[in-house]
């Protein structure tokens, strides 16, 4: 065997696990104040990567979980209203210019 297999893999507990613990314990948050439907797209977005067994690269993962930071926002923003359709405002205009669709 090559001596690189043999080399024990860093831990990555600094820097995964308490994403993990942070985007699960806000889940019920996202249920509570953005409904259901939303708080189904956090649960089985995590599903994937916390099914793998390995945590490298869940920042990935939780990084498009956009009702996340919908509802830690609007806990801090009395206007619920504007935050919501500006998030929705941004999803839409990201997903046109990774299309590459015209947006003038």
């Amino acid at each position: 065997m090559p001596e690189s297999m043999d080399a024990p893999r860093q831990s990555s507990w600094p820097r995964d696990h308490p994403l993990v613990v942070q985007t699960l314990a806000l889940t019920p948050l996202v249920f509570r104040l953005l409904g259901p439907a939303l708080g189904v797209y956090v649960l089985v977005s995590l599903l994937v990567p916390l099914s793998g067994g390995e945590l490298e690269g869940i920042g990935c993962y939780t990084f498009v979980l956009f009702p996340l930071v919908m509802a830690v926002a609007t806990i801090y923003s009395p206007r619920f209203r504007d935050v919501i359709a500006s998030a929705l405002f941004l999803a839409l205009s990201s997903g046109l210019f990774v299309t590459a669709h015209r947006t003038y």
